[in-house]
């Protein structure tokens, strides 16, 4: 009988179909007003150089003002995703985001030159640095989250941590 039990729940779990989209709660951080965002799906392709460059797809994903406000997300197929914030301050662009955190109802921060009490203490040599956070985090569990700090206009990746439990 258990074994019954055991196997019935497993077919309902095989069973069960992928969320079609998700919420992501947009959240304006300090240090900015207004901004325009833009979720991109990544691919390598050859560039203009010869060899394989970061292509973003022509046809983004999202395209929205930031303010406090939920937004849909279709579900996204496997892969690296780019985040982009442009404003007035110049633009950061976010890669390499993977799609499991893209594919999750989040609340989706973004900052500027602002050092966030949930930054580990190791970071704070970036205190007073030119910098734009990304801080993705599951409305279902506060342990799975990612972080991405870039140096405003220039993309560099300053720091990046992410949690998957």
């Amino acid at each position: 009988m258990t074994k019954n039990i055991y196997l019935i729940a497993l077919l309902i779990a095989a069973c069960t179909a992928e969320q079609a989209t998700y919420i992501h709660s947009l959240v304006p951080g300090g240090g900015i007003s207004t901004a325009e965002i833009t979720y991109l799906h990544e691919a390598t392709g050859v560039g203009i150089s010869g060899g394989l460059d970061l292509i973003e797809s022509a046809t983004p994903i999202v395209e929205t003002t930031l303010e406090a406000k939920d937004i849909k997300v279709d579900h996204v197929p496997k892969g690296n995703y780019s985040v982009i914030l442009k404003n007035e301050s110049g633009t950061s662009t976010f890669t390499g985001i993977p799609e499991k955190f893209i594919n999750m109802d989040a609340d989706i921060l973004f900052s500027r030159k602002v050092f966030e009490p949930f930054f580990p203490t190791e970071w704070e040599p970036m205190k007073g640095s030119d910098f734009t956070t990304l801080y993705i985090k599951s409305k279902r569990d506060n342990q799975i989250f990612y972080m991405k700090i870039v140096a405003t206009a220039t993309n560099n990746e300053m720091a990046k941590y992410s949690e998957d439990y």
